[in-house]
């Protein structure tokens, strides 16, 4: 499946478990759901030293490492703060002819700039170019993560470089409502901007008057980055940068709601420049 480019998922892997259960290769079996399942597991619970050790001890079991057990064996690394392990791991999958995908760049690129490696984080991003791997949300998500990134020309360039149009569409914004709570801070703070200085600025000088809703998140909800307030983040920029009108719902403690006239034009147009 990898050498055809096809990202093995439960369905398949359960399929060749069975296959393997009815062709009486239950040692087969059992690697394969052992070696998988076990550094997924660890991942998960934040067990990085077992996931590594467990990575390393499948060619042992004859059991190749493939695309899916490199990449939880790379976000195991991330999530505990392991940026260089990660970052090895990731050099050592073209030498074993196994292509990274998205899931095990972003780890990379999130194990980076946990690192406080943005130079390196910026350099993985770009090569998910040359490398066809076409950036997803997770992996703006961990790019714009990084500070020197975010707030510098080089973000807006990345910004700009993005396919904005389907991002959008995939964190349901609409014509006067967005959702930003799956964004990291950095990356929502663009889109909010860029979106408040296009979108909405259009509509506005149509209408005159617009009310427009920000879904952020709040509490669990957040669980994914709950090491930002992207309540309290797009509130400072409503209100402290840009001056609007803008409030919490009391119904909905994860919705913003902005009331918008036409003097508030100038403010939506700079909004655009903001997150430089």
């Amino acid at each position: 499946m990898p050498e055809a480019k096809v990202q093995p998922d439960v369905i398949s892997y359960s399929a060749a478990i069975s296959a393997c259960e009815k062709g009486g290769q239950w040692q087969q079996a059992f690697k394969l759901f052992e070696a998988i399942a076990a550094i997924s597991a660890c991942e998960k619970g934040g067990q990085w030293q077992q996931a590594f050790k467990l990575f390393e001890a499948m060619p042992k079991v004859k059991v190749q490492p493939n695309m899916i057990s490199y990449s939880a064996a790379i976000s195991a690394c991330e999530k505990g703060g392991q940026w260089q392990q990660a970052f090895k791991l990731f050099e050592a999958m073209p030498k074993v002819k196994v292509q990274p995908n998205m899931i095990s760049y972003s780890a990379a690129i999130s194990a980076c700039e946990k690192g406080g490696q943005w130079q390196q984080a910026l350099k993985l991003f770009e090569s998910m170019f040359e490398a066809n791997v076409p950036p997803d949300l997770v992996s703006y998500n961990a790019l714009f993560d990084c500070a020197e990134i975010r707030d510098s020309a080089i973000g807006r360039a990345l910004f700009e470089k993005c396919n904005l149009p389907e991002i959008l569409e995939l964190k349901g914004c609409g014509a006067s409502e967005i959702d930003l709570h799956d964004l990291s801070e950095g990356f929502a703070r663009a889109v909010l901007c860029h979106w408040l200085s296009t979108a909405i600025a259009t509509k506005l000088e149509q209408e005159k008057e617009l009310t427009c809703l920000i879904v952020t998140g709040y509490g669990k909800s957040r669980k994914e980055w709950d090491t930002t307030d992207m309540r309290q983040a797009s509130l400072k920029l409503l209100q402290d940068d840009l001056g609007l009108q803008a409030a919490v719902l009391r119904k909905n403690q994860g919705a913003i709601q902005v009331c918008l006239g036409e003097a508030d034009l100038p403010a939506l147009r700079r909004a655009g420049a903001s997150f430089n």
